[in-house]
C-alpha cells in the first residue's frame, strides 16, 4: 500500500507538470463518463429502482390478459366486485388492496390547485408497508361506508411544497373536491406511489369516491383503471397462488354481466396472472426501455471514443517521456514496474475525470428530469445520482483508466535503450508503438462517423415527426381546458358552459373558428367504448372497442378535418333529436359498412363504457 500511495503521489506530480495534457484529458473523460452516468441514472430510476416499502418481493400485481402473452401485454384494470372476490382468498394471499389514480382539486386561500392523487382501499398503506414521515396511513378503513373516513394522507413532496414541512400538519384540514378532509399522515421521502413517473400528492380512502359514485361497488359491465396489489403469504408458492387466481377469475367471468369481457376482440380467452410489483407498475419501463437502451449504447460509444482520444494523448506523452523511461530502466526499473506506474497515472486521471463527470451528471439529470416534466402528462423522476449511481461511476472510471492506459503503457515501455539515451533524440525509441496509435486513430474516426450519421438520422426523424400528417391542421390552433368538476357550478349549466365560453372566444378579433370537445384529436384513449350494432356485418364482433369523442358542431372546421361522406353536425343535433355520430374511415371500413350518405350511424348509442 505504501508503494501504491507513492505511485499516486508521483502520478499527481507528473500530471501537474503537464497542465495542457491534463486539462484536455480531464474534460474528455468528464464528458464521456458524465454522459454514461446520466443515462445510467435514468435507467436506474425507471427500470432498476425497487420500491422503498416493506418486503417488496412479496408484492404482486393482479393482471388480466391472454395465456402465453408476455407480462407487458397484461392489463391491471379491474372492478370492485372482482377486487372483493380476490381478497377473500386469504389461503394464498396475506391481503389484497387497490388504488385508482385521479386528478384532484385542492382549494386554498390562494385559489384552486390541481394535483395528482389517488383513491385507495382502506388497507393500502398497511398492506404495502408504506414508510411514513409523520402520522400514519390507512390500515382498516371501510370501503363500503361512503364518506365514513374524511381523512387524507399527503406525500413528502407535497408537504414540502405546500406546507413547508410544518410539524403541526397532522390534524390540519385540507379541502379536496369541495370536501374538508383531515390530514392523518405524511408518506416518507422517496415513496411517490406504485406508478413510477407519477408522483402521488394526496391519497384518499376509496369510500370517498363511493360517496359520489355508489354504483361503483356493483359495476360488473366495465373495467376500471384500478390496479390490484396482492401480498403473498411468507413462504407462499407463487404458482399455487396464480392457479387459485385463475380459478377465481373463471368463476367471476361466468356471470352473465361479465361474459362479454371474457374474450378479446380476436376471440382469445382472457385469464388472470400475477406480475411482480417490487418496482411498481411497469408502464413507464415498457415505454422507455428501448429508448434508454439505445441511448446507453450511444453514450457508451462516446465514452469509447473518449478513451481512444486520451490513449492517443498518452501515446504522444509517452513519446516525449522516452528519455525518462530509458533512464529508469537503465538504473534497474523493470518494465512491469513502469507499466504499473503508468496505469496508476491513467487510473488517477480517470477517477478525477469521473468525479467531474459525476458533477456534470448531477446537472444534466436535473435538466433531463425538467424536460420530462414539461409535458401534457408530466413524468416525475427522481433521477439524482444515489449510491448505486456512485458505485457505477466509480467502477466505470477505474475500468476506463485501465482501458485507455493499458495500450500506451505497453507501447511506451517498448523502446530501444540505446536510441532513447542518445543526445538530441526525441522519442525515437518508441517507434514500434506507432502502429498501435494508427489503429486507435482509425477506430476513433470510424466510431465518430457512426455517431455522426446516427445523430443526423435522429434529426431527420424528428423533422419527419414534426411534419407528420395526423389528419388535422395544427397551424394557429390553441388548446385550453375547462374543468368544472368539484365546483358549485350548477349541474344543469355544465352543458351550456362550453357554449358560453365559445361565444366569448368567437367575439375576439382574429378568431376564425372555435369548438369544444371532451378530447383533442390525438388524446381519445380515455373514452373507450364497445360498439353496439343491431345487425353486425359478417365477421364483425360487437365487442370491438372504439375511442369516442363528444364535440360541438364547429369541431371539424376548427381542426381542418375533412369530411369524406355524409354530413357534419349542426346546431339541430341535440339530445332530443335523432342521435347521430360521425366515424372515421377505419371504423367505416371494418365495422359499420355501408354508411348511407346523409344518414346516421345505427347503434350510435354505445354501451359498456370503459370507466376511469
Amino acid at each position: 500500500m505504501d508503494t501504491v500511495w507513492k505511485d499516486i503521489q508521483y502520478a499527481l506530480r507528473s500530471l501537474r507538470r503537464t497542465p495542457g495534457f491534463t486539462v484536455a484529458a480531464l474534460v474528455t473523460l468528464a464528458l464521456g463518463i458524465g454522459a454514461n452516468t446520466t443515462i445510467f441514472s435514468l435507467i436506474e430510476a425507471v427500470m432498476l429502482r425497487t420500491l422503498p416499502v416493506n418486503a417488496p418481493d412479496q408484492l404482486q400485481f393482479i393482471a388480466i390478459g391472454t395465456p402465453g402473452r408476455a407480462g407487458d401485454s397484461m392489463s391491471t384494470a379491474s372492478n370492485y366486485p372482482w377486487f372483493e372476490r380476490v381478497r377473500q382468498r386469504t389461503d394464498v394471499f396475506a391481503g389484497v388492496t387497490a388504488f385508482n389514480v385521479r386528478d384532484f382539486k385542492v382549494a386554498s386561500e390562494e385559489g384552486a390547485e390541481r394535483v395528482v392523487g389517488q383513491y385507495v382501499s382502506g388497507n393500502y398503506h398497511a398492506l404495502i408497508g408504506v414508510p411514513m414521515a409523520l402520522g400514519g396511513g390507512f390500515a382498516s378503513e371501510n370501503d363500503r361506508a361512503p364518506g365514513s373516513s374524511p381523512i387524507a394522507v399527503i406525500s413528502y413532496d407535497y408537504w414540502t411544497r405546500r406546507f413547508r414541512r410544518r410539524g403541526d400538519i397532522i390534524g390540519q384540514t385540507l379541502t379536496v373536491g369541495g370536501r374538508p378532509l383531515t390530514i392523518v399522515g405524511v408518506t416518507a421521502s422517496g415513496f411517490d406511489g406504485m406508478q413510477p413517473g407519477r408522483s402521488i400528492d394526496i391519497t384518499l380512502p376509496l369510500s370517498i369516491r363511493i360517496q359520489d359514485e355508489p354504483d361503483f361497488l356493483t359495476w360488473l359491465d366495465s373495467w376500471t383503471s384500478m390496479p390490484l396489489i396482492a401480498r403473498l403469504k411468507p413462504g407462499g408458492d407463487i404458482r399455487q397462488a396464480e392457479t387459485v387466481l385463475q380459478s377465481v377469475f373463471r368463476e367471476h367471468m361466468s356471470q352473465p354481466e361479465t361474459q362479454g369481457f371474457s374474450r378479446t376482440s380476436d376471440g382469445r380467452q382472457r385469464t388472470a396472472a400475477l406480475l411482480p410489483a417490487r418496482r411498481g407498475h411497469d408502464q413507464l419501463r415498457i415505454r422507455y426501455q428501448l429508448p434508454l437502451m439505445v441511448l446507453m449504447g450511444m453514450v457508451g460509444a462516446v465514452l469509447l471514443i473518449a478513451c481512444i482520444n486520451v490513449a492517443n494523448l498518452l501515446f504522444v506523452r509517452g513519446t516525449a517521456r522516452a528519455s525518462e523511461v530509458a533512464i529508469r530502466m537503465s538504473v534497474g526499473a523493470s518494465r512491469l514496474r513502469l507499466i504499473r506506474q503508468f496505469l496508476t497515472e491513467s487510473v488517477v486521471l480517470a477517477v478525477s475525470g469521473g468525479a467531474l463527470g459525476l458533477i456534470l451528471a448531477g446537472w444534466s439529470t436535473r435538466f433531463v428530469a425538467a424536460l420530462f416534466r414539461e409535458n401534457q402528462n408530466p413524468i416525475v423522476l427522481n433521477a439524482q445520482p444515489d449510491g448505486a449511481v456512485l458505485v457505477f461511476a466509480t467502477a466505470l472510471s477505474v475500468v476506463t483508466g485501465i482501458l485507455f492506459g493499458l495500450t500506451p503503457a505497453f507501447g511506451t515501455t517498448r523502446l530501444s535503450l540505446a536510441s532513447a539515451l542518445k543526445p538530441g533524440t526525441s522519442g525515437g525509441g518508441v517507434t514500434r508503438g506507432l502502429s498501435g496509435r494508427y489503429v486507435l486513430v482509425a477506430a476513433q474516426i470510424a466510431m465518430s462517423l457512426v455517431l455522426t450519421f446516427g445523430a443526423a438520422l435522429l434529426v431527420k426523424t424528428l423533422q419527419n415527426l414534426q411534419r407528420l400528417d395526423g389528419g388535422f391542421n395544427t397551424d394557429n390552433v390553441l388548446l385550453f381546458a375547462l374543468d368544472a368538476r368539484d365546483t358549485r357550478f350548477p349541474a344543469d349549466r355544465v352543458v351550456t358552459l362550453c357554449g358560453d365560453v365559445l361565444d366569448r372566444v368567437r367575439s375576439r378579433a382574429g378568431i376564425l373558428s372555435a369548438s369544444c370537445s371532451t378530447m383533442s384529436p390525438i388524446d381519445t384513449a380515455m373514452e373507450g367504448r364497445v360498439i353496439g350494432i343491431p345487425t353486425p356485418p359478417p365477421g364483425v364482433r360487437t365487442s370491438d372497442v372504439v375511442f369516442a369523442n363528444t364535440v360541438t358542431p364547429d369541431y371539424f372546421e376548427t381542426f381542418g378535418i375533412q369530411l369524406v361522406r355524409g354530413r357534419l353536425f349542426t346546431t339541430q343535433d341535440r339530445s332530443t333529436s335523432t342521435r347521430v355520430a360521425i366515424v372515421n374511415e377505419t371504423v367505416a371500413r371494418t365495422s359499420v359498412t355501408p354508411i348511407q350518405s346523409g344518414g346516421g350511424w345505427p347503434g350510435a348509442a354505445s354501451r359498456n363504457p370503459v370507466r376511469h
